[in-house]
């Protein structure tokens, strides 16, 4: 017999209480209105709703009034990592904040047993009323196991024999009460039957895998994805802001709620913010002055304001002169045409040839522009993009630093040394604004007949503009560039971790991670993944109610910062790395703007193929209802992109794939992304929401719950193989158009790459009899020896691409050191986003030949260590 997943007949949860609004979430009544688990959840101190929304409005965006620090009610998951902020008196301060303690009791913790016990005990007491000597039952839903009981009848009283036994039927009651409450007691402190809810639902397992991904997808509830989206999406988080800081607070809550144990991480990062009035773009003549702003749809949840991430403060004034995509070729097309960019404000397209903003605004500041304005094209985005709406973003140099750029390569922890922001390799150093393609139009227009007229590939989708000019110096009309901001070099932001302990005890880590905070309500940027992660920690919660434990620690994550240069993960990853705490973290899962389209997409390590295709095989594509590995480009997964899994990949070598479906048009970073947009255009039956979900569950259950980790090392050697052959056609094409040039003797990497191929053979061919399986699909061999070889072979695979990377004391990628992974880091322009092995491609793109030479020999000793490895650790074979 199955569960019942109907809605009527499960228990309540978390996340079926009533839930506040925004304004009732930071206000101080919060607490009253939704009861005592919404009170340590969402309570903040301090003014009214109305003096909230005063105060975050007044300057941009004000920080939340109430203190964050880590917290948990138990002992930290993250002491591994040495944090100096995991403290007794930082704990107790939040606990009296959040009135879970009285200010001035010291705080006493009790065992993990004894705290779980006395929830247990008052819930058992509150439904005492209900006891009448049942038959207890239980069935396990993984597996076919059953069993029963029934209480005892109570015997007579042979020295009361001649009372009256109805006078006796209460003092009966009472004792079978007492003997019932013994036993129960009994069960629960020493898990001897295991039933679910029992000391923390005790491991029962082995468990059989099919049944338990049939279980996790009839658990996956649409409704409750749409519950969390269309809650997540009502109000605006910025990170480092109020909303920002009442979702986290709900998103712990959450975790906490399905039985996970969770904490907060505090950073202190810089951010700025913009200025109300303090952002302006104008031209004298002819007159006019850019919105900027995009129209309210709803007077319930103002928008934010618009503005560039990490963009320079100041102001700015020159001519006007349109560059295209703002790409390295599209200014080399101006200089060819006479044009220069010498004192002008510089007007480029969203995306194209150059997708990193940061890099069109460097390029424009490389070649003497004062100031950069980017507007959305509808015709680059290949929909009817909507004229007022604006694609706020980023513009820090993510190709040379990620996460906060005044502490790179390690955490901005409490009294962290900061970097000026002057000179930063991180940072741009003219002003910079978005605009809408409606604001973009008069000055397009008033180009016409100025400078040189563009060709074809250079116009835009922007209606009533007939032609296109580049504009001069001496022709275009001055335009005015105003961006004042707020701030802020220490900026509090929050990570959200839960963990779900693995039954092996060797803090191996799976990570499955989503950012949090949003330009606006980004409803599928990045709230479609933070709903679909909260479903399947809620999913993996049920599990663990039926007494079920992956092989391995599971890590969810729910970043903050991440549409600020990735700043959470990355911080995240530079304070586990500092103490090498990141060996133990053996793959990542991505989920950021998880639904933007019905195009299923993978990107990241190659080693993840196999096991993808593997999942894809379980799951239906919900248009076609056909396995979704029959409509899977089946070729290696693709680069990854920029994000919250880049720190994972780029700077630890963390073996790492981003999940998603993509391809139809959206308001990418606009107010316009919406819980309306994704109900009515994106994803109206939330089917493709469901569909991830089940998909992301099952790569989980791959990585977490198997024997060995089921990372493809042969999947890496084709791709291997690829990368080279595909970087040997780049090195004869810049050979050849430039056939001065020495060029480049490849031999080591195909020498290195021919080696590896072999190792990469015997390890995927070695049989040893540990490896054996029986009929029952167990291995045979269960010994303690048997199980390390097993365990050793996974740490292995889950090593590779850490062995990839330039470990070394100043080591890492040429003049950008943040980056270690050889192969996999992005391109310092990253005009080339599937270019592999980018210090060799930097390299040759600047013309120094001698240090691609040596970029080859370093990767070619490197593939060919990290192989071997694969074998063993010390001495090739």
């Amino acid at each position: 017999m199955t569960p019942d997943n109907s809605q009527e007949n499960r228990p309540m949860l978390g996340h079926d209480l009533p839930i506040p609004t925004y304004e009732e979430a930071t206000s101080s009544r919060a607490a009253s209105d939704f009861g005592a688990e919404n009170e340590a959840l969402l309570e903040q101190h301090g003014a009214s709703s109305s003096a909230s929304a005063s105060r975050r409005r007044g300057d941009g965006y004000m920080p939340p009034t109430v203190e964050s620090v880590r917290s948990s009610m138990e002992s930290s998951f993250l002491e591994e990592f040495a944090s100096p902020r995991s403290s007794a008196e930082s704990l107790r301060r939040e606990m009296v904040q959040m009135e879970i303690m009285e200010a001035g009791v010291e705080e006493r913790r009790s065992s993990k047993w004894r705290l779980s016990f006395s929830k247990r005990i008052h819930s058992i007491s509150s439904s005492l009323s209900a006891i009448s000597l049942p038959t207890v039952s239980w069935r396990n839903p993984f597996r076919n196991i059953h069993f029963s009981f029934r209480m005892p009848n109570i015997p007579s009283v042979p020295c009361c024999a001649n009372i009256d036994q109805s006078a006796m039927i209460p003092i009966y009651r009472l004792l079978a009460i007492l003997a019932a409450l013994i036993v129960v007691y009994i069960i629960l402190a020493t898990d001897a039957l295991g039933i679910p809810g029992a000391m923390d639902s005790a491991y029962m397992g082995p468990f059989d895998a099919d049944s338990v991904r049939a279980f996790a997808s009839r658990e996956i509830d649409k409704g409750k994805l749409r519950h969390w989206l269309e809650y997540i999406s009502s109000f605006d988080h910025m990170a480092g802001t109020e909303g920002d800081y009442v979702l986290a607070k709900y998103v712990q809550g959450q975790y906490s709620s399905f039985g996970l144990k969770s904490e907060r991480m505090q950073y202190d990062v810089y951010l700025n913010y913009p200025k109300e009035g303090g952002r302006r773009v104008w031209m004298d003549e002819p007159k006019w002055e850019a919105a900027l702003e995009e129209p309210v749809a709803d007077k319930k949840h103002p928008n934010t304001m618009v503005f560039h991430g990490h963009s320079r403060s100041g102001s700015a004034q020159g001519p006007v002169i349109y560059a295209n995509y703002g790409s390295r070729d599209d200014f080399k097309v101006l200089e060819m045409q006479g044009v220069s960019v010498k004192g002008a404000i510089v007007l480029m397209r969203e995306g194209g040839s150059q997708k990193d903003r940061g890099l069109k605004i460097l390029a424009a500041q490389e070649r003497g522009a004062v100031g950069a304005l980017l507007f959305t094209d509808p015709k680059t985005e290949g929909w009817n993009w909507p004229e007022t709406a604006v694609q706020r973003g980023d513009v820090a140099l993510s190709s040379w630093i990620v996460g906060d750029v005044l502490t790179p390569g390690y955490p901005a922890i409490p009294d962290a040394h900061q970097m000026s922001k002057q000179n930063n390799k991180g940072l741009v150093n003219i002003p910079s604004l978005p605009l809408s393609f409606k604001d973009a139009r008069p000055l397009l227009l008033s180009l016409k007949g100025k400078g040189s007229r563009v060709r074809e590939d250079w116009t835009s989708g922007v209606p009533m503009v007939d032609e296109y000019w580049t504009g001069s110096l001496t022709s275009s009309p001055t335009v005015h560039l105003q961006n004042d901001q707020v701030e802020r070099d220490r900026q509090a932001i929050w990570n959200v971790l839960a963990e779900v302990q693995g039954v092996d005890k060797l803090d191996e880590k799976i990570i499955i991670g989503s950012s949090r905070d949003a330009w606006c309500f980004g409803t599928s940027d990045p709230n479609s993944g933070t709903a679909i992660s909260l479903e399947i920690a809620r999913v993996i919660g049920r599990m663990m109610e039926f007494g079920w434990r992956p092989r391995r620690t599971i890590m969810f994550a729910s970043w903050d910062a991440v549409k600020f240069n990735s700043i959470g993960p990355a911080e995240f990853i530079e304070e586990a790395t500092a103490p090498a705490a990141a060996s133990s973290i053996l793959a990542y899962i991505n989920l950021d703007a998880a639904i933007t389209g019905d195009k299923f997409s993978a990107s990241g390590s190659a080693s993840f193929q196999s096991m993808m295709s593997t999942v894809l095989s379980r799951v239906k594509d919900p248009a076609s209802h056909q396995p979704l590995n029959s409509t899977w480009n089946k070729n290696m997964p693709g680069p990854l992109p920029s994000g919250a899994g880049a720190p994972f990949q780029f700077h630890a070598g963390i073996s790492s794939i981003d999940l998603s479906f993509t391809g139809k048009g959206h308001p990418y970073h606009s107010c316009s992304d919406n819980y309306a947009f994704m109900k009515d255009i994106l994803d109206p039956t939330f089917a493709y929401h469901e569909t991830l979900t089940k998909i992301a569950i099952f790569l989980l259950l791959e990585l977490a719950d198997t024997e060995i980790i089921t990372l493809s090392m042969a999947d890496y050697s084709a791709a291997l193989e690829t990368y080279i052959t595909d970087l040997d056609g780049f090195v004869k094409d810049a050979t050849n158009a430039d056939p001065g040039k020495r060029g480049l003797n490849m031999d080591p990497l195909h020498k290195a790459l021919e080696i590896a191929k072999g190792h990469m053979r015997k390890f995927f061919e070695r049989k040893e009899a540990w490896m054996e399986i029986g009929k029952d699909g167990q291995y045979v061999q269960m010994d303690e020896w048997a199980v390390a070889n097993r365990r050793s072979r996974g740490l292995r695979m889950g090593n590779f691409d850490k062995h990839l990377c330039d470990m070394a004391p100043k080591g890492g990628l040429p003049g950008r050191e943040w980056f270690r992974h050889l192969i996999y880091s992005p391109q310092k322009w990253k005009e080339n986003p599937s270019g592999y092995f980018p210090s060799i491609r930097d390299a040759i793109e600047d013309g120094d030949w001698a240090l691609a030479q040596r970029e080859v020999q370093k990767i070619a000793t490197i593939i060919e260590r990290a192989s071997r490895k694969l074998l063993d650790e010390s001495t090739p074979s």
